[in-house]
């Protein structure tokens, strides 16, 4: 007779010490739960696990958007404003951005967004994927600005945007003195569910907008999210980023009831 929480789910607790006894722990085994061979299953981009004895589902979900930081910037007159965010189901995966090759003013940009749900990493682990990124539409860019180059930060497959640093200068735009944005600096995370179902991150690849030349007038910025995805930006563009604010969405996880299949 196995103690409660624990089952013979091999059938071998009559060979005694040849066997392996009571080896399941019917408590949390996910192929186990509650009784032999009782298998959690959970939704598509769900994870199935099993606690006190019962299986339960967990699931991505997005919490309150806050901005991260201050608005940085002096707007130079900026002459229109923008709100370019993902979807509520969404978070920032990249950009794609358009700088001047010679100065590294940043132009403009374009959000590379996209939807999370939980996947399979390696050696089992649940980690947070994501989908294919949608574009965003242009913000900032006049084409009348040249020259400009565009080009792609793109996070990977398994990571999301969570920093975003910066540095602004003065440059010449038009026949104009402006404080521009001259580099954007992207770090990308990696987040996987630890033991207590929690989502633990890991800071990895730092993507550049370009290698911009310091100046005497510039100023650096750093906007983190506390180990949660952006989201996006707002502020003021006339020719070129003039003023800028991040905004982080908090992402966490959702339990309930899950599926149960015998084996």
């Amino acid at each position: 007779m196995c103690p409660q929480g624990r089952l013979d789910c091999n059938d071998d607790l009559a060979a005694g010490m040849a066997g392996d006894g009571c080896e399941t722990n019917s408590v949390a085994d996910v192929q186990h739960c509650g009784a032999c061979a009782a298998r959690c299953e959970a939704a598509a981009g769900g994870v199935a696990f099993c606690e006190a004895s019962q299986c339960m589902q967990g699931g991505l979900q997005a919490g309150d958007v806050k901005a991260a930081g201050t608005e940085h910037g002096v707007g130079n007159g900026g002459v229109t404003d923008y709100d370019a965010r993902c979807k509520d189901d969404q978070v920032l995966v990249g950009l794609d951005v358009i700088t001047d090759p010679t100065t590294s003013i940043l132009y403009g940009f374009k959000l590379a967004c996209a939807s999370v749900a939980f996947a399979s990493g390696a050696s089992g682990a649940v980690i947070v994927g994501h989908g294919e990124p949608q574009k965003s539409d242009v913000i900032g860019y006049n084409p009348n600005m040249e020259p400009a180059v565009w080009s792609s930060l793109d996070c990977g497959p398994s990571a999301l945007v969570t920093q975003v640093r910066g540095v602004f200068g003065t440059a010449t735009i038009g026949g104009g003195m402006f404080t521009t944005i001259s580099q954007l600096v992207l770090t990308c995370s990696t987040a996987a569910l630890d033991a207590g179902l929690q989502l633990g991150w890991t800071a990895g690849t730092s993507l550049f907008s370009a290698a911009a030349e310091q100046r005497s007038t510039d100023y650096a910025f750093t906007d983190t999210c506390d180990a949660q995805p952006v989201i996006g930006f707002s502020g003021k563009y006339a020719g070129a980023i003039d003023k800028l604010q991040t905004y982080c969405r908090g992402l966490g996880v959702a339990r309930g009831a899950g599926g149960v299949t015998q084996q």
